[in-house]
Formats: C-alpha cells, structure tokens, sequence
C-alpha cells in the first residue's frame, strides 16, 4: 500500500514538475519576445506615445464601423 502511495506521489510530483518546465519556458520565450519588440521599437524612435495613439486611431475606426454610429 505504501509503495503505491510513493509511486504515484512521485508520477504525480513528475507531471506537475514537467508542466512548470514548459509554463516557465513559455513565460520566457514571451517576456523575450516583448523585450525585443519593445527594444526595436525604441531604436527607430517609435515611442509609447506614437502607439497608443496608434491604437486608438484603430479603436476609432472600428467603432465607426459598428451600426448605428
């Protein structure tokens, strides 16, 4: 009975561990991607405030698209 216990404790701990590996290794290749994008954007002097009102000139434009505006 107790080796039963240990044996599917350990598959359990194993899983759980593999899981986080792959969470964290997504978390990672995200944050870096982030990184670069924001680091490209700044070397051709693109800065927050082009881009949000860049977004914005977009959040505009589809809301002028929905009827009734």
């Amino acid at each position: 009975m107790n080796l039963f216990l240990l044996i599917g404790s350990i598959v359990i701990t194993v899983l759980v561990f593999l899981w986080l590996v792959r969470v964290l290794k997504a978390t990672l290749k995200t944050a870096l991607l982030i990184a670069a994008i924001v680091f490209a954007l700044q070397f051709f002097g693109i800065g927050s405030d082009k881009i949000l009102a860049e977004v914005e000139q977009i959040v505009r434009s589809l809301w002028s698209l929905l009827p009734g505006n």
